[in-house]
């Protein structure tokens, strides 16, 4: 009789979707999971899949902290929509407060990857913003990964193709996500992955899932809190996690073949014809300054930079403590802009020192 040696399982509770807002029953939803995943013994960690706040506020992001800071577990955040698109800061609060836009970690043979989901931009779609595209491609292959987003990995994303084929490259085998507020399994491109049910009551219980991996499979359970009791409900989700191919066919730009509505053929009409091309590692999200032979543009990153307008080689770049989404203004030799550091500043466009702020 063969014997099959258990391997010591990954447990991890995963809270998502609190639109955490002062006055409203989502704080006291929050705070009754808190004090429930506080009960709980053998996790090994908790996860928080975006939307924390409802409105993206200072204030709405301190307090949510300051909640999660009462878990007697170690968590890892990502930020969803209501946290980016509504921001009054353009996102620099929330990176104040938790630290970081993407984590890596490893945990019993696992590794754990996040990172913010954009957009960039109030009300724009969702964007996996260019700099956390950088850090996936920075990231070593031949190790089992799972990737957490506030999103879907599908059409809800502009970018999703690129994300999906870096996370295939690194060896991912599951995706987790919210946004949806409700349990659901979803399949990207060959990639399983699964979104997750909201911590809010919404005519239901508050609630979340607890998750267990172990011998290379997953399982997905709920918990519901009924008044001062809670009951784990049977696992809604049990997939094993294999090593995943990437099938998709992709094109000269990169665009997934089997979608045609993804082109540029208009070009091939257009008097307009292609120069040069600059790959930045950040999201350009504002216009250009243009005077004589040389260019400005700023990064959502928080760098203004310097270009010729001939062959787009970078002349300096200078970075700045928040994220800029000001298209730049040039007068002689000034270059001004806003930052969402709160300043507007006035650098000597032809090297980039600051003149005044």
């Amino acid at each position: 009789m063969s014997v099959i040696a258990q391997e010591d399982p990954v447990r991890f509770a995963f809270l998502t979707d609190l639109h955490y807002s002062a006055g409203s029953g989502s704080v006291k939803d929050l705070s009754r999971c808190v004090k429930d995943v506080n009960t709980l013994n053998g996790l090994d960690f908790v996860l928080v899949g975006g939307d924390l706040t409802d409105f993206g506020t200072d204030e709405e992001i301190a307090a949510v902290k300051q909640m999660l800071d009462s878990l007697k577990y170690k968590y890892y955040v990502v930020a969803g929509n209501h946290d980016a698109k509504w921001s009054e800061s353009g996102c620099n609060t929330f990176l104040k407060v938790f630290g970081y836009e993407n984590f890596e970690f490893e945990c019993k043979g696992w590794r754990f990857i996040g990172c913010n989901c954009g957009p960039d931009m109030r009300m724009a779609p969702a964007l996996i913003p260019q700099e956390s595209m950088e850090w996936l491609k920075g990231l070593k292959p031949g190790k089992k990964t799972i990737f957490v987003n506030h999103y879907p990995q599908d059409t809800s994303v502009l970018n999703y193709f690129d994300v999906t084929r870096e996370l295939k490259r690194i060896g991912t085998r599951f995706e987790v996500g919210g946004h949806w507020h409700r349990n659901v399994s979803l399949d990207y491109d060959g990639l399983p992955g699964v979104l997750d049910r909201s911590t809010l009551t919404a005519g239901r219980q508050p609630g979340y899932n607890v998750f267990t991996i172990q011998n290379d499979s997953v399982t997905v359970s709920e918990r519901r809190l009924y008044g001062s009791t809670t009951v784990q409900m049977e696992p809604w989700y049990t997939r094993r996690l294999a090593e995943v191919k990437d099938t998709v066919t992709y094109d000269a730009d990169g665009l997934p073949a089997s979608y045609p509505w993804m082109r540029y053929d208009v070009n091939n009409d257009s008097p307009v014809k292609e120069v040069w091309k600059l790959k930045d590692d950040s999201n350009i999200v504002a216009g250009f300054a243009r005077s004589g032979k040389r260019a400005w543009y700023t990064t959502a990153s928080g760098n203004v930079r310097c270009i010729s307008v001939k062959d787009g080689r970078r002349i300096w770049s200078k970075r700045f403590p928040g994220k800029i989404f000001s298209t730049p203004a040039v007068q002689g030799k000034y270059l001004v802009f806003g930052c969402t550091d709160g300043n507007v500043y006035a650098l000597n466009a032809k090297n980039g020192k600051t003149v005044w702020k």
